[in-house]
């Protein structure tokens, strides 16, 4: 246990610059991610900084324009907003394993209920999520109340975020110690002894308030996220940081298009220079297309502007700009037509649009593995899917190591804290694939690879991602469909291709007959015997296969005549 004069010490040493940095990244993912406002105020300290890059870039006067279309909530966040919902497929794993071990089961059940009934089981899903998006570079303790209520300890969780760590050390990736700020007045230091809770004030460390020792032998605290952007670096690997800067230009190139995209409505208009001889009751005249009074003094109107004069601000009608120019003097050639208007740069517009999309499906594509905008809507081959499942998968597992592992330490933690030697070992699997693409897709790139003559091993891989997808909240139903695909002979071959390899001798008749009978053959089965996955259920899976393999071929009558198979094959073609 850390005694007072160690902890003065300590805090007395320069406070981690890495702190700084770390702080400075969540302000920067704040930014793009989570638009927070007080009192209608944006409280996110990088946004200046943002737009103080951006004045230094642009002139005074297109910097007003851009400012005046920043606008929360910010684009960027749509576009974050989007790689994160991919990312969270990490959720939706095809195999997911969750495994919590006693030596004595009979904890099992109860640990379970305190999981649940503490709201921890919530927390580890959708409070850790928000984490990850705002707070990655938090530390999580897990503690225990002051006094135990019940006939065991209840241990819980929470997170603390980096700007209130003042100190800490650290052991093959360990904690030794951390001393925090609970609150304004009280720092909270944490071994692998005790907790305890001083009076703080300053660079004092005051009086003990709190005391509570755990028999853990190790400091109950951990990084939240593990990933870190080098070895040496608290700064945790957010999926957003190497890609921060190039959110900036992102945002950037965005508003700048709404700029633009401002002159497409209004039309600029030009024509000759006319002398104006407006005058009204009260003997103000036009000066310029503004009204002026009888001293040459130019009047403004409610707004503070100068008044516009009735006749020229009337030159056009509906909206839009008109561009007076001088008329051709004695000699000048006059311009032809006298009056025109001036189109808006269609290059420009279309290279601000281009530069915006190209961002986006860089940003996109570099954090998730996925091409921007495909996975429900784009067909793609069966090359594309396959290289999407690889890369967008590695990104996955990749991701969502990082939430295995703090969800592992958490519960490790707070059980073996409730239940001591008892508690055994918890293992935590999202799963090793997830549905990334939606079933029309995946169906529509094997159509693609049986036109393109994939190979067979390649056509069953798609099925199966088929499949999954297919029946992702119906397991009965994927279990039936696999027990026919598996049943059901040449399978990624048609009708059409199957006979004419029975007229080829390549295959037999009973073979040619249950692939073009085979829905009608099951049907029989199923009439007569059972449903072929309740068949299969209490057998080995080989086994069932094979035995109604087996009945749907005793079905097939093989006909005495050549006559009578040759009009069978008939009716295929």
């Amino acid at each position: 246990m850390l005694e007072k004069s160690d902890i003065r010490e300590i805090l007395q040493r320069k406070k981690n610059s890495q702190v700084l940095e770390a702080a400075e990244q969540e302000s920067r993912l704040r930014f793009h991610t989570d638009n927070i406002k007080e009192g209608g105020v944006m409280i996110n300290s990088y946004a200046s900084k943002f737009l103080d890059s951006v004045r230094k870039i642009l002139p005074k006067d297109k910097y007003n324009v851009f400012r005046s279309l920043f606008k929360y909530p910010l684009i960027s966040c749509r576009l974050t907003d989007e790689i994160y919902s991919h990312l969270h497929k990490i959720k939706d794993g095809i195999d997911p394993v969750r495994d919590i071990r006693f030596t004595n089961e009979a904890f099992l059940e109860d640990a379970l209920m305190y999981l649940k009934e503490s709201g921890i089981s919530k927390c580890l899903d959708y409070d850790a999520w928000h984490r990850m998006k705002t707070q990655i570079n938090s530390i999580v303790v897990v503690d225990m109340p002051t006094e135990q209520t019940g006939n065991r300890p209840s241990p819980y969780y929470y997170h603390v975020d980096i700007t209130r760590l003042l100190a800490w050390d650290e052991y093959n990736d360990n904690f030794k110690y951390v001393i925090f700020e609970s609150s304004d007045d009280t720092i909270t230091v944490i071994d692998d002894n005790s907790y305890c809770v001083y009076v703080h004030k300053g660079d004092d460390v005051g009086e003990l308030i709190s005391e509570s020792r755990h028999d853990l032998g190790r400091c109950p605290v951990r990084w939240f996220w593990s990933d870190k952007i080098n070895v040496d670096s608290i700064v945790a690997k957010h999926p957003l940081s190497l890609y921060l800067e190039t959110l900036d230009w992102y945002l950037m190139y965005s508003v700048m298009k709404r700029n633009l995209d401002l002159y497409a409505p209004y039309t600029i208009y030009w024509g000759y220079q006319t002398d104006c001889d407006y005058q009204d009751a009260f003997q103000r005249v036009c000066d310029g297309g503004y009204l002026v009074n009888e001293e040459r003094m130019h009047l403004v109107d409610s707004d503070g502007g100068l008044l516009a004069c009735p006749k020229c601000n009337s030159r056009i009608t509906g909206v839009g700009t008109f561009v007076e120019v001088p008329a051709p003097m004695n000699g000048e050639a006059p311009l032809s037509p006298p009056v025109g208007k001036i189109d808006i740069d269609k290059n420009a517009v279309e290279h601000n649009s281009a530069e915006v999309e190209r961002l986006a499906r860089e940003i996109f594509k570099g954090v998730t593995g996925n091409e921007y905008g495909v996975s429900n809507t784009k067909a793609m081959n069966e090359v594309q899917v396959m290289s999407l499942f690889e890369s967008a998968e590695q990104v996955l597992l990749s991701f969502q190591k990082n939430f295995e592992q703090f969800e592992e330490w958490v519960i490790s933690t707070v059980l073996e804290l409730r239940y001591g030697s008892a508690f055994d070992s918890v293992y935590i699997s999202y799963g090793t694939s997830h549905y990334i693409l939606t079933p029309s897709v995946i169906l529509e790139a094997y159509h693609n690879g049986i036109k393109n003559n994939l190979p067979d091993f390649m056509l069953d891989m798609i099925q199966e991602k088929y499949l999954q997808a297919k029946f992702k909240t119906n397991p009965q139903g994927y279990n039936r469909a696999y027990i026919l695909s598996q049943l059901e002979p040449f399978k990624h071959l048609s009708k059409g291709e199957v006979l004419q390899m029975y007229k080829d001798g390549v295959i037999s008749y009973e073979e040619y007959v249950l692939k073009v009978n085979f829905s009608s053959l099951v049907d029989r089965f199923e009439r007569e015997v059972i449903p072929v996955e309740v068949y299969c259920r209490d057998k080995d899976f080989a086994t069932g296969i094979n035995e109604i393999k087996g009945a749907l071929v005793g079905y097939i009558e093989v006909p005495n005549l050549a006559s009578d198979i040759e009009d069978n094959t008939n009716e295929i073609d």
